[in-house]
C-alpha cells in the first residue's frame, strides 16, 4: 500500500495521470468557446460603456448559457468583415446571417434566430416617394455593406451607398443626407424610433431566414448543443422578454422565427 501511495504522489508531481474538472460535470475535457463576430447595429447589438448588450447579444449569452458553451469573446466589426473572417476560422459565430445558396457551404448552420425581411423606407413626410424598383433607381438610397438588404440591391442592379454600421443611418437621416434607404424591417422600424423620425415602409424586397451561423469547422456536438438551446428558447417564448424593450411588440412578432418554418432556407 506504501508503493501504490508512492507512486501516485510521483504522477501527481510529474503531472501525469491529472485530468481537469470537466465543465459542468461532463466526463470530456475541457472545450474551448466561441467567438462572437458582430457590427454595431442597434437593436440587436448596442455597446453602453465597455459592455455589449441589445437584443441579438442577450440571446446569443442565454442560449450559450443553456447550451452550457463558453463565449470567449465578443468582436465587434463592420458585418462584411465577421462573415469574411467566420468562414476562415474555427469556432467564430456570428447570430443572423442570412441563409443564400452562395451561402450555404460557408457557414455551419446552427438555428434559426430572426426572420430577415427586407423593405424599403422613406421618411413619411417625402414627397414623391418611390413606388416600384424604376422609381427607386432614382434616388439616392443608403443599405449597410455585406447585408443581405445590400447583396438584394447588388442583384437588383440599383446603385446604393454603403455603409459600415446601422447607427450611421440615423446621423444620415437627421442631417437629411438620406431619405430612402434598404434595410431589415426590424432593424429599420428600431433606426427610427433611435432617431425619433417618422418612417413608412414603401415595399418589402425580399425575405430569408436569418441564423445564428458558425465557422464550418466549428465542432459538430457545440454546434448541436447550441442548435437545441436556440429551437427551445424559441419554442417555450424565452425570447420575447430580451426583446421587449428593443422592438415593438408587433414588429417583433412580425421578425419571430415561424414554428412551423423556421428551420426552412
Amino acid at each position: 500500500m506504501a508503493a501504490v501511495r508512492l507512486v501516485l504522489t510521483l504522477l501527481v508531481a510529474l503531472g501525469i495521470g491529472v485530468v481537469p474538472m470537466p465543465r459542468s460535470g461532463r466526463a470530456d475535457a475541457a472545450e474551448p468557446g466561441i467567438e462572437i463576430w458582430l457590427p454595431l447595429a442597434p437593436p440587436n447589438v448596442r455597446q453602453e460603456g465597455d459592455v455589449l448588450t441589445g437584443y441579438l447579444v442577450e440571446l446569443i449569452k442565454l442560449a450559450a448559457s443553456r447550451a452550457d458553451v463558453p463565449i470567449d469573446h465578443h468582436e465587434i466589426v463592420p458585418y462584411s468583415r465577421a462573415l469574411k473572417e467566420i468562414t476562415t476560422s474555427a469556432n467564430y459565430c456570428n447570430g443572423l446571417v442570412a441563409r443564400t445558396p452562395e451561402r450555404e457551404k460557408l457557414f455551419s448552420w446552427v438555428a434559426p434566430t430572426r426572420r430577415i425581411i427586407i423593405s424599403v423606407f422613406a421618411h413619411a413626410d417625402m414627397r414623391d416617394p418611390p413606388q416600384t424598383l424604376e422609381d427607386l433607381k432614382k434616388h439616392e438610397v443608403a443599405v449597410q455593406r455585406g447585408t443581405l438588404g445590400d447583396l438584394t440591391l447588388t442583384e437588383l442592379g440599383i446603385p446604393a451607398t454603403r455603409i459600415s454600421e446601422t447607427g450611421h443611418l440615423i446621423t444620415m437621416m437627421k442631417s437629411d443626407r438620406v431619405a430612402v434607404f434598404v434595410a431589415d424591417y426590424g432593424t429599420g422600424m428600431a433606426v427610427a424610433r433611435d432617431a425619433a423620425v417618422e418612417l413608412v415602409e414603401l415595399m418589402q424586397l425580399t425575405e430569408k431566414v436569418g441564423y445564428f451561423a458558425c465557422s464550418p469547422r466549428l465542432d459538430p456536438e457545440i454546434a448541436r448543443r447550441l442548435g437545441d438551446a436556440f429551437k427551445d428558447i424559441f419554442a417555450k417564448g424565452l425570447d420575447r422578454p430580451l426583446a421587449k424593450d428593443e422592438f415593438d411588440s408587433a414588429v417583433y412578432e412580425r421578425i419571430r422565427p415561424l414554428p412551423d418554418t423556421g428551420l426552412q432556407n
